[in-house]
């Protein structure tokens, strides 16, 4: 008995020692896995480390197995003091119990670090195609930034190639802009000229026919006279000679009527410099000439100006008030309306530049359309001239066009949504100084 109960505290001192190896085990086996687990984490973030955890993944392993060797070695030694100790198999059936729960455990610790080294291979693997990638990614960044520096060297040499060009371009839109300020002056002094031109036509026009209706009228008198002599007793040679002297006299109308074509007049520029003027007063005295010759001819006319307007202003105003009446007058006999609308308004920029808007609507007798197309036939005329060779209202409606382009402005026919014609004439008028007359654009 005492033999056994040695034996007994032998063996319960031999399964102490095999619990506290199994809870070492375990221990090892959690922080083996934990170190293994490190270094997987370990070596997806760094790939230059993944030989080092390759070694201490190899050193684990075999102390692993080391250990699972010595344990193996000791399930050994429990299961013959088992087999020797059969009778305490009873008393020893939880401890079996506890054995074979310890032994899923281990199995399923060795599936985990079968599964852990598949992990690890995998993870070499990967790190290895990942280390292919970065060094095919260095090569490629190395091509980037050769061609970088190709790059920037060429931006370089666009940059300058830019500013090069801006400069230049910056030289031309000044030479432009003076060019275009050389044309615009050039084409106001060629509508200076044929306003000069135009209007001389159409004065001497007016003047040979009103002295070829003068003199006529004192030669039909004189035939009157002459013929009131065959009403007395005259011999037959006084009446032979009544019949020549009336002969004579028409005669001479016809050829004074000949005469008169193709008259050779003075041509003398118009001075067209801007002076300060009242504006109200040259405006309002133009629009009553405008209704006095509506009214001496029958013509309805609505002549007003519209809006706030300045007391003084900067422009020709003898010029001004002619354009107004002639366009008034030309208008009304061209088109034969019985009424026409005219009105005078202003309008201001940001330069201190005014503008004067004379528009004036005619309605139309018959197409709105042909009558517009026949007005810009007349104004485009006036450029080359022809306008010379039209009659007495079209050549004042060239004149005054051509007035309007000489004092600066702009002008502009065209067909209303109401079935009228629209003549719209802008002038620069300057509020505050003639020099800003001189240096505005023409639209």
């Amino acid at each position: 008995m005492e033999d056994e109960l040695l034996q007994r505290r032998k063996l319960a001192e031999m399964l102490v020692e095999a619990g506290s190896a199994r809870a070492e085990l375990a221990r090892q086996a959690d922080a083996s896995r934990d170190i293994a687990t490190t270094r997987e984490n370990a070596i997806r973030s760094l790939d230059s480390q993944v030989q080092e955890h390759r070694a201490e993944v190899d050193r684990l392993e075999s102390l692993l197995e080391s250990e699972i060797a010595r344990r193996r070695r000791e399930h050994s030694q429990a299961v013959a003091l088992n087999e020797q100790n059969a009778e305490l198999t009873d008393r020893l059936a939880e401890k079996a119990a506890a054995e074979q729960v310890w032994r899923q455990r281990e199995s399923e610790l060795e599936r985990s670090i079968r599964g852990q080294k598949d992990q690890i291979a995998n993870a070499a693997a990967a790190a290895l195609v990942h280390e292919a990638e970065i060094n095919d990614s260095n090569g490629k960044i190395g091509e980037f930034r050769l061609l970088q520096s190709a790059l920037c060297a060429q931006v370089r040499e666009l940059t300058a190639r830019y500013e090069t060009s801006s400069e230049r371009i910056q030289e031309l839109d000044g030479q432009l802009q003076a060019a275009e300020q050389r044309v615009q002056a050039r084409d106001q002094e060629l509508a200076v000229l044929r306003y000069a031109i135009l209007d001389a036509a159409r004065m001497e026009a007016k003047f040979n026919r009103e002295r070829l209706q003068v003199q006529c009228q004192s030669v039909e008198g004189l035939k009157h006279l002459a013929s009131t002599l065959l009403h007395t007793p005259l011999s037959l040679a006084q009446r032979g000679l009544v019949a020549q002297i009336n002969a004579a006299l028409d005669g001479w109308k016809n050829k004074r009527a000949e005469a008169t074509n193709g008259v050779v007049f003075q041509v003398e520029p118009p001075p067209l410099r801007p002076s300060e003027f009242r504006f109200e007063e040259v405006t309002e005295s133009a629009l009553a000439a405008v209704r006095k010759m509506a009214a001496e001819s029958g013509t309805k006319v609505q002549a007003a100006i519209i809006g706030s307007v300045p007391e003084t202003a900067y422009g020709n105003a003898e010029h001004i008030h002619q354009l107004i009446t002639m366009l008034a007058g030309s208008l009304r006999e061209v088109t034969g309306a019985g009424y026409f609308d005219l009105k005078v308004s202003l309008e201001a920029d940001q330069t201190g530049i005014e503008e004067m808007l004379l528009e004036m609507l005619v309605p139309s007798t018959g197409s709105a359309g042909k009558l517009c197309a026949r007005l810009k036939a007349i104004t485009s005329a006036s450029v080359t001239l022809q306008s010379v060779q039209f009659g007495e209202a079209e050549s004042a409606l060239a004149a005054a066009w051509q007035l309007a382009l000489a004092l600066g402005g702009s002008a502009l026919i065209e067909k209303s949504a109401d079935q009228e014609v629209r003549v719209r004439i802008s002038l620069p008028i300057g509020a505050t100084s003639p020099l800003l007359l001189q240096n505005q654009p023409r639209h």
